[in-house]
């Protein structure tokens, strides 16, 4: 008399995963503003290109004489969109490093000074170690959630770059808009 309760529970239990695996799953796990940022790259194009994250901003490494076509990822943050998306960048003269924060960013605050900052300049020079190859713009084609700003690079020493994601179709997450990349032969 048992099995036989025991055998309708378990069959009502059944029933109600196999009813509860029909129903919709339309749920919006992101529903803020649309923004974008530096992205870990998905697949290394090359063997000899490492990132890293150093708390708040993201860092690469490119090595090799000379890279004719590399890219550095950036990544929408919402749901994909319909049209082409433009995100402009530049490629900062100088960055402040806030120590207290371990976060780069594109201009010192007035009145800040001391051991918690510190000025860091880029050292590569366009035309002689890199070549931006998109023109100051990455676009993030409709549909996806991944562009890539393109250079080449032939480094003449151990240089470093600080690149700056700027608003056009939309505004860069203020957390991750500042990328260091470092290259080398």
């Amino acid at each position: 008399m048992k099995w036989r309760y025991y055998k309708k529970a378990v069959l009502a239990a059944l029933a109600a995963l196999i009813m509860a695996g029909c129903m919709d799953d339309n749920i919006t796990l992101y529903d803020g503003p649309l923004l974008v940022e530096f992205a870990l790259q998905s697949g290394n194009p090359s063997a000899n290109y490492s990132w890293n994250s150093t708390g708040r901003f993201w860092a690469g490494e490119i090595r090799g004489a000379s890279r004719p076509d590399t890219a550095v990822q950036v990544q929408l943050i919402g749901p994909h969109q319909a049209q082409d998306l433009q995100i402009g960048y530049y490629i900062a003269p100088e960055v402040f490093r806030d120590f207290s924060k371990n976060r780069l960013v594109a201009q010192q605050p007035e009145g800040v000074e001391g051991a918690d900052w510190a000025r860091l300049v880029t050292s590569a020079v366009e035309g002689t170690d890199y070549q931006l190859l998109d023109g100051g713009v990455i676009t993030i084609p409709a549909g996806s959630s991944f562009g890539k700003l393109r250079l080449s690079t032939s480094p003449t020493g151990d240089r470093y770059m600080y690149i700056v994601l700027t608003e056009r179709d939309i505004k860069p997450n203020v957390n991750a808009n500042i990328f260091r990349l470092r290259i080398r032969p």
